[in-house]
């Protein structure tokens, strides 16, 4: 029975597709199931990427922001090393020496430079020797992040290479979490690359008109008032005028007059210790008085002209003038006014490299100037220089001749008269002293008018060498002691000071040092004398008064000015009238055609004049005025280089793509300051290129 029955079931398959369709039901649900989990996780996977994504951007950003921020220190320390270096661009030898002392200035400002937002630890980012950084720094600087936790550390170590040619903040480390949770770490050493000047040397070569605070074609006088100048400054020729005034210059690199400094009755001129001065001269009139505390470089004489007046020289005088032949070229100081002081006790150095002169007069057949021996002379002096009368045959010394010109005996005639065996000083001949015949000078001046003058000869001596000339100047002045002293208290009323430990070089002897060996003598040797030559000097001199600079000789531009060589004259002149001219909205420089007056209607944000005229400061100024003409001062002025520099901005226009000019000024020799530190142009510097990462990694051990 049984057996039926289960034979019965197994011909019986009812209800088998049930079954069938319910398991294939259930493994397509756990298939579903399964690829449903997986597409779940893969959106987990890729939402949970894309916000690893989005944090790793998001610390990099922070990173960036970080590196942002060294680049503005770096900009700003790069910023004022330029400016440092462009304030003495052209006293460097060479290009060398410029771009060591350019990186040298620009790690000396990156370690000091403030940040841009208040920070901790005084508000640097280094420490000031440069041996460390601050992290926290760093960290204080970062914006505010929405929603999220930013923490920055560091090692706080800076690594210097070898070559001083970079640095790196060594492993800076942001950490950043968002709301979520997500985290990401980045790392890497800021690397900071010293900047250099090639890019932009072209440009600073012509920085040094904005060091200046008066720049004067003509005269700058000091007329009926007194007025200070501090800063550099240039004129043609530099004058004070009016009893009682005075002209005062302090902190003056360099005080530049192409000719003379003249001292009017009365006045005053003085020039402090931390200044330098350049000039042609330096003329002393009835009454007033010269001060020099600083460093003195004349070309040609101090001379006190005038009664009363008086000199005190102190630092250091450079008489640099060496010329035997030019009166104008040789350095000495002449004493010509009665009742002088010359007080040179307190000075440190004391170079004269030329000889005093005697002036005879214009009226002569072979020139009217007479070399003496000695570098500091009393105008009694000259008569050192005549031939006695026991060397003359039968005439007077001077010769009075009342012919006419047509019967003038001559040279030769006169010099066959000449005794040279005769005693001239000392015991000593002409011919000890090496003089022949021919030596004699025949000066010829007339005393009174052209028609009934009386006509005058003067037999004067004429040295062979110097070393003959300083002998001759011993001897003399060594037997007429009285006669010499006599003269002196006339002269030299009130004194004549000689430091014993002054330092001194001198072509000719000065009453101190007589008995010292003199003659010619090597200004490198002097002691105190900073290490340069006669040449050298001058030189500089002659750059002075072309470019303002030292080193600069202005090429072949043809110009005998600074006037010339940076001023558009034309452009200028073409201006007709005056006109002022804007920066960020606000008034900054003056132009005009012709004369200009820096007065009450002058607004205070002006810092660059520019005028083809004269131009009258009546009030304080500070910043440039460049004349065409004169600069009358009746008031203060002071230079101000980041003033200027930004005055000049307002006369900025673009000349074409990316090449810009200055209104009035001659492109080729003043180009835009801050055209050469445009970051977008070939000649600048590129912060991305100077301050990079270095072993950057994400999420590191």
């Amino acid at each position: 029975m049984i057996k039926r029955y289960i034979e019965k079931f197994k011909r019986d398959n009812r209800g088998s597709a049930i079954v069938v369709v319910m398991v294939a039901m259930a493994f397509i649900v756990i298939l579903g199931s399964i690829l449903l989990y997986l597409s779940l996780v893969n959106i987990q996977m890729k939402n949970l990427d894309r916000s690893g994504k989005a944090n790793f951007y998001d610390a990099e950003s922070v990173m960036n922001e970080v590196r942002a921020d060294v680049q503005g220190v770096v900009s700003d320390a790069i910023n004022q090393a330029y400016t440092d270096v462009l304030n003495q661009y052209n006293d460097y030898d060479d290009d060398d020496a410029r771009e060591t002392d350019f990186k040298k200035r620009f790690f000396e400002q990156l370690y000091t430079m403030p940040l841009d937002k208040e920070a901790k630890k005084g508000g640097t980012l280094f420490v000031a020797d440069g041996s460390g950084y601050y992290p926290d720094q760093l960290a204080a600087l970062i914006g505010d992040v929405q929603d999220a936790k930013v923490i920055l550390t560091g090692s706080g170590n800076v690594f210097h290479a070898g070559d001083a040619s970079y640095i790196k903040l060594v492993n800076v480390s942001v950490r950043y979490i968002d709301q979520k949770g997500f985290e990401t770490a980045v790392s890497s050493d800021i690397r900071i690359e010293a900047p250099t000047l090639e890019s932009v040397s072209a440009t600073v070569t012509q920085s040094s008109m904005p060091n200046f605070t008066i720049i004067a074609q003509g005269d700058l006088a000091g007329a009926s008032f007194s007025a200070g100048v501090t800063g550099s400054a240039y004129a043609g020729t530099v004058t004070v005028s009016g009893t009682g005034y005075q002209l005062a210059v302090s902190n003056s690199a360099n005080f530049v007059c192409a000719g003379d400094v003249t001292a009017e009755t009365g006045t005053v001129l003085s020039f402090s210790d931390d200044t330098a001065l350049w000039a042609k001269g330096i003329i002393l009139k009835n009454g007033s008085g010269f001060t020099m505390g600083g460093d003195a470089y004349i070309k040609n004489d101090l001379n006190l002209l005038g009664e009363g007046a008086a000199a005190v020289l102190g630092g250091r005088y450079f008489g640099y003038g060496n010329s035997s032949t030019d009166p104008d070229g040789s350095s000495s100081i002449i004493v010509n006014g009665l009742r002088t002081e010359l007080d040179m006790s307190a000075i440190d150095t004391l170079v004269l490299a030329g000889r005093s002169f005697v002036d005879y007069g214009t009226q002569t057949e072979n020139g009217s100037y007479v070399l003496m021996g000695q570098s500091v002379a009393v105008k009694s002096d000259q008569l050192a220089y005549l031939l006695p009368e026991n060397c003359l045959s039968g005439v007077t010394n001077p010769y009075p001749y009342l012919e006419d010109y047509d019967s003038d005996p001559g040279n030769s005639v006169l010099q066959s008269l000449v005794l040279l065996d005769e005693e001239v000083v000392a015991g000593k001949t002409l011919a000890d002293y090496g003089i022949a015949a021919e030596d004699i000078l025949c000066m010829r001046e007339i005393v009174g008018s052209e028609e009934n003058g009386t006509r005058l000869i003067y037999f004067c001596m004429q040295f062979p060498t110097a070393e003959n000339a300083n002998a001759y100047f011993a001897d003399y002045f060594t037997e007429h002691a009285e006669d010499i002293q006599k003269y002196l208290n006339i002269y030299c009323a009130e004194g004549y000071a000689l430091d014993d430990d002054l330092s001194l070089g001198s072509a000719g002897g000065v009453y101190d040092t007589a008995d010292d060996e003199t003659g010619a003598f090597d200004l490198i040797g002097a002691t105190g004398v900073p290490p340069t030559t006669l040449e050298a000097i001058s030189d500089s001199f002659s750059n002075l008064c072309v470019t303002l600079s030292r080193a600069d000789d202005g090429g072949d531009s043809g110009a005998a000015t600074p006037y010339a060589y940076y001023v558009d004259d034309i452009q200028l002149k073409a201006l007709g009238g005056s006109e002022l001219y804007y920066h960020d909205g606000v008034v900054k420089a003056v132009a005009s055609s012709g004369d200009y007056t820096v007065g009450s209607g002058t607004p205070d944000t002006v810092h660059v004049v520019i005028a083809a005229g004269n131009v009258t400061v009546s009030r304080e100024f500070t910043g440039l005025i460049i004349a065409g003409g004169n600069v009358i001062l009746k008031a203060d002025v002071t230079a101000d280089r980041a003033a200027v520099a930004d005055a000049l901005q307002a006369l900025e226009y673009e000349v074409s793509e990316n090449w810009y000019a200055y209104r009035f000024l001659n492109p080729e020799h003043i180009a835009p300051v801050n055209s050469s530190m445009d970051q977008s142009g070939d000649y600048g510097w590129n912060m991305n290129a100077l301050v990079t990462y270095e072993n950057w990694a994400k999420n590191a051990q």
